[in-house]
């Protein structure tokens, strides 16, 4: 499905992945597209991260393809691993700057990059917080350090694997609001795995609904109205089971 906003950023054809002898992802197929805020959602081990994963290369397809049109380069991943952070011994500035760090240059950072991460920081609106420890730093705090390492790598799609984990409302609030902000401004797509389905319904312009197939891809007035998956009974508990769309990649 597309909504026909912008150039396509990911392009996964009858996609599947797993760990060892599991396959967890299977034959899975959909496109995104520049500007879109697409959310993925499922039953925990349905293969919200295991996608994401293999999205960026980081877990070989068992079958199929996943071509990302500007390299692997033109994504940026905000991991679940990434949430923790209170005990990380660096400081924001030193984060933000970790994310222009491509093709081995680990230590050694230009102009460019040092700038990058001072605009990264002011989109993220914590530039004030540059020198702190991320330990000192609130849940919010920390997830807007990340995504400005994220910015850094100047992305076309963000991946974002539960990002309000964690997250008191207001701070919750606030990483929506820098997402759209974003996707507004940058034309940046942005894929987000998620289980608050009320953040889902008020936001998403698309959803995508996974349990081991793609069981579901349309708009979120759709989904909202329900559906009814190939086993006859709702994926994620609390959507409603109606008559409607189900995904060719099921």
């Amino acid at each position: 499905m597309t909504d026909g906003c912008g150039k396509p950023v990911a392009l996964v054809r009858d996609a599947s992945f797993g760990y060892g002898q599991e396959l967890v992802v299977r034959h899975v197929s959909f496109s995104l597209f520049e500007g879109e805020y697409v959310c993925l959602i499922g039953r925990n081990g349905s293969g919200k991260s295991t996608l994401l994963k293999g999205m960026l290369g980081l877990l070989e397809p068992r079958s199929g393809t996943v071509e990302l049109p500007g390299g692997v380069a033109s994504a940026a991943f905000l991991p679940q691993e990434a949430q923790g952070g209170r005990d990380f011994p660096a400081t924001v500035w030193e984060v933000a700057l970790s994310g222009c760090q491509r093709g081995g240059r680990t230590f050694f950072n230009t102009a460019r990059d040092k700038r990058l991460a001072r605009e990264s920081l002011d989109a993220m609106g914590i530039a004030d917080l540059a020198g702190r420890r991320m330990g000192s730093l609130s849940g919010g705090q920390r997830q807007r350090a990340f995504l400005a390492r994220c910015l850094c790598r100047q992305p076309r799609l963000l991946l974002l694997d539960e990002p309000y984990t964690g997250l008191d409302p207001e701070a919750a609030d606030g990483l929506t609001g820098v997402l759209q902000r974003l996707r507004k401004e940058r034309n940046i797509a942005v894929l987000m795995s998620s289980h608050d389905l009320a953040a889902v319904a008020g936001n998403a312009s698309r959803v995508l609904v996974i349990d081991g197939g793609l069981q579901f891809d349309g708009d979120v007035r759709e989904w909202l109205r329900g559906f009814k998956p190939a086993n006859g009974t709702a994926v994620i508990p609390g959507v409603p089971v109606a008559c409607g769309h189900q995904s060719q990649g099921a």
